[in-house]
């Protein structure tokens, strides 16, 4: 960091950040009550309104791990999704409006260990000047066995994966400050799932009528492609809701797009 520009100037600048083995938790308990509502700005858009004038032109991110657990009503368990090995570099933070003439835009590439086996890269950008937050991301899964994603499924959904093969899910979803659209190529085999009947007691009753109904309502995809079909495309599209993080968004965009693939309803049941 300059500190004579930061000292004389009050302004941020800095060539390249490095930051190294970060170790990150979330957690999220569903049995307490939301707090009232409570609008989340985009970061892209938060750091824009600061009164700190801001250029760093890269922050390099090496072997971090993001872990993010969560409460489930249904099962009365704890389930979590994380990262590892996350390494990547984030391009042009900024909120300085000389610098947005010519470089408007922010970008990241990353590439991590999901369930700390799954190979993922992502591509983002950011317009760091457009008043509805837009941005884009655009990624790729490898190959891996579904049955790693037994400890979120089992405890969060009642839901575990029995046998199903990923050969590899490409992703591309723009998004602002109001609603998430993209597409989704998740080509997969082999899935076969059971619905738990262990839930939370306290909720007995209601949760088992919840389990019956999308046990009756819903058909899960053994594969896909289907036969000598076409492969099914996924259709992301998700509505923000502006009180949740943008991780939160992220994370249910991506989720529209594997259930538009993996389920349809049935028509008369």
């Amino acid at each position: 960091i300059n500190l004579d520009t930061l000292m004389i100037a009050g302004k941020v600048r800095a060539d390249n950040i490095l930051v190294d083995g970060l170790d990150l938790t979330a957690f999220r308990d569903k049995k307490q009550t939301d707090k009232p509502y409570h609008y989340l700005p985009f970061p892209q858009m938060a750091l824009k309104n600061l009164e700190l004038n801001i250029k760093i032109d890269s922050v390099n991110i090496q072997n971090a791990k993001i872990k993010y657990e969560e409460h489930s009503e249904i099962t009365n368990k704890m389930g979590a999704v994380f990262f590892t090995k996350m390494n990547g570099t984030i391009y042009n933070i900024t909120n300085d409006s000389l610098t947005y003439l010519t470089a408007p835009l922010a970008t990241m590439k990353l590439n991590t260990k999901l369930m700390g086996k799954i190979d993922l890269n992502v591509d983002f950008g950011f317009n760091l000047i457009n008043e509805y937050g837009d941005h884009w991301f655009n990624g790729s899964v490898k190959g891996f066995d579904m049955t790693l994603f037994n400890p979120v499924c089992e405890p969060l959904s009642a839901v575990s994966i029995r046998s199903g093969k990923v050969e590899r899910i490409d992703f591309n979803v723009r998004l602002n400050d109001y609603v998430s659209d993209g597409t989704m190529t998740f080509i997969y085999s082999d899935l076969k799932i059971d619905l738990l009947d262990k839930v939370n007691s306290k909720n007995k009753k209601i949760n088992k009528k919840v389990i019956g109904f999308l046990a009756n309502s819903f058909v899960v995809k053994k594969s896909n492609p289907s036969g000598k079909r076409e492969p099914r495309i996924g259709i992301v599209h998700y509505k923000r809701l502006k009180e949740k993080s943008m991780f939160h968004f992220w994370a249910k965009s991506l989720l529209s797009g594997v259930k538009s693939t993996l389920i349809t309803m049935e028509e008369n049941k």
